[in-house]
């Protein structure tokens, strides 16, 4: 839905028919978004090169602009000692349960808090989430045996 949102600013703004918009106009808009990140910028180029290029078939007026250089950020994955330490503040044994879930089926947040009892087979050990998504399609994942006790 973000993608219409883009769409519907650049629209209504746009003071001329589809037909006559320029190169200028595309880079009008997107100065909006000079100083905000680099991500939103390249979201909103993603969407202009889709719509001007793509569906009003203007590819020309859209071909020059570039993506930002958006450097890659390691990320910073805990020590052993650090999930331990998290791992013991945890109270009840629901949140306690969910922790060693999340971490060792990799299933993702959305998914492990919309599990039913019916998506795991205790005696399998295995966890059918019971939908998919736009970017993971729906697929068996297993759990360890130390995930229950």
């Amino acid at each position: 839905m973000v993608h219409r949102t883009f769409v519907k600013a650049f629209l209504r703004n746009l003071n001329k028919p589809l037909e006559n918009i320029t190169d200028s106009d595309v880079r009008e808009f997107l100065s909006r978004y000079n100083g905000k990140s680099l991500y939103t910028y390249a979201n909103a180029l993603k969407v202009m090169k889709i719509f001007v290029g793509d569906f009003l078939k203007k590819k020309n007026i859209v071909e020059s602009f570039r993506f930002p250089n958006i450097p890659y950020e390691m990320k910073k994955i805990p020590s052993r000692e650090e999930l331990k330490g998290f791992y013991s503040k945890l109270r009840t044994v629901k949140e306690k349960a969910m922790f060693k879930m999340f971490l060792t089926t990799g299933l993702r947040k959305s998914e492990l808090l919309e599990l039913k009892i019916g998506d795991i087979d205790l005696e399998k050990r295995m966890i059918r989430p019971f939908k998919s998504t736009r970017t993971k399609t729906q697929g068996l994942t297993f759990y360890t045996q130390g995930l229950c006790t």
